[in-house]
């Protein structure tokens, strides 16, 4: 192992210890557990990918949102379940070859009728729409030519029906493999300014966006790389709309999605837009506005926290300040042809807002709505989906929510076991 690896390895145990401790003292503990959990995984990854990210491309000004639609909170429909059709529950197969750990990565491949998660220990791990298990990436994980030794992110190439996974060690790689993960092929990504990415889409057939680790918020791009040509590959930075921004503060939904009509971009970092992203222009134009009453700026932020601008604990007080704020967060958003979601926090309690793009209804879900919501990571046509431990189950499945499912999967649930594979949730909202 090379002593640049061995060096992140030390700072990454050193780091965890650090934040669990900063973690217990903070007030606001008793926020959903995973959502801390993530919060926890995401600076840690942040402050590892610090030491071998440097971005130096300037950010673009963009005139103020002129033809934006708002979607308004004060005028949605309350605690109304009309928009919801059905509820369904899918176990993962739970096998010792199967468990995994905590996830950090859930992505719904509707068209491939596939789940890919990847756990803590960047294993990637595939099951079918019934739940069943098709391979896992826990043999390739290692130092060998064809192994990966850090997965920061995977996607599946709709085009090549591989997975790819990134990996920020040297220049930055992308690892392929086949759906049993056999090694493919190897991509080194054209970087010379050590460049180290938080998170991979897939734009085009030859075409990733990488999200960057943002050592300085004034740097607001992403990085495309194109390996149309060959083997060979260039890479351009692209700006971001900056007065959309309010803060690293997010979870692990991805952030393109491509459909029939339209490529969507709803931001990682938090931001109350919605863009639409040109492939030929390369540029964004905002569509949606959350309205969300009181609404926290960058510039106040900024005004809250002057004395620690530039310091290395930035991020996280930024972090910790809205936590604990009276404003409603939106820490997820999703977009694609027929609907708008956005998963909001405030006072440690979840909210829900979903919006149909063909009927302009606006609905949201307070915590006293019917039905309890979980969090959702994933959006496909008209399915939201999402992924939980058995021992989470209870919270989130009561007798209004029974009444959603089909006997099928009532049957499934009472056949889960608190000790088994985490299980999906997939809501079918009304088209």
């Amino acid at each position: 192992m090379s002593e640049a690896c061995q060096i992140l390895i030390r700072f990454n145990a050193n780091r965890r210890k650090r934040l669990a401790v900063k973690l217990k003292s903070m007030k606001y503990l008793d926020l959903p557990h995973d959502y801390i959990k993530n919060c926890m995984k995401n600076i840690i990854l942040f402050c590892l990918l610090y030491l071998i990210s440097s971005c130096t491309s300037g950010t673009i000004k963009h005139e103020v949102f002129m033809d934006t639609e708002i979607i308004s909170v004060e005028n949605a429909i309350k605690d109304d379940m009309s928009f919801l059709d059905s509820i369904e529950i899918i176990p993962l197969e739970s096998k010792d070859h199967t468990l995994m750990k905590e996830f950090s990565s859930f992505q719904y491949l509707k068209e491939q009728k596939m789940y890919m998660i990847m756990d803590s220990r960047q294993y990637i791990f595939l099951f079918d729409e019934n739940g069943d298990y098709i391979s896992s990436s826990n043999t390739c994980r290692g130092e060998g030519p064809h192994d990966y030794l850090m997965a920061v992110d995977a996607v599946y190439n709709r085009y090549s029906n591989m997975i790819e996974i990134y990996s920020p060690v040297g220049q930055g790689i992308i690892h392929r493999y086949d759906l049993s993960f056999n090694w493919v092929e190897n991509s080194r990504l054209p970087n010379s300014d050590n460049f180290a990415a938080m998170k991979m889409d897939l734009l085009d057939e030859n075409i990733y966006a990488f999200e960057p680790v943002r050592n300085e918020e004034e740097n607001l791009t992403i990085r495309l790389c194109d390996f149309s040509t060959d083997k060979t590959s260039h890479s351009k930075d692209v700006s971001l709309i900056e007065e959309g921004y309010v803060s690293t503060l997010t979870m692990m939904q991805k952030a393109f999605s491509q459909c029939d009509a339209a490529l969507y971009y709803a931001p990682y970092y938090m931001d109350y837009h919605f863009y639409e992203y040109n492939l030929v222009q390369r540029n964004f134009k905002p569509i949606y506005e959350l309205d969300l009453g009181d609404k926290v700026t960058k510039k106040e932020l900024d005004e809250k926290l002057k004395d620690q601008i530039g310091s290395k604990e930035f991020f996280w007080k930024k972090c910790e300040y809205l936590l604990a704020s009276e404003y409603l967060l939106p820490i997820i958003r999703m977009i694609d042809d027929s609907f708008v979601y956005a998963c909001c926090i405030r006072n440690k309690k979840t909210y829900h807002l979903i919006y149909n793009r063909k009927t302009k209804k606006t609905y949201f879900l307070s915590p006293e709505a019917p039905v309890n919501m979980h969090r959702c990571y994933a959006l496909q046509d008209n399915v939201l989906a999402t992924i939980l431990f058995p021992y989470e189950l209870e919270k989130y499945v009561n007798e209004e929510s029974r009444m959603y499912m089909s006997e099928k999967t009532l049957r499934r649930l009472e056949e889960v076991k608190d000790e088994d594979n985490p299980v999906v949730i997939k809501y079918y909202l009304m088209k």
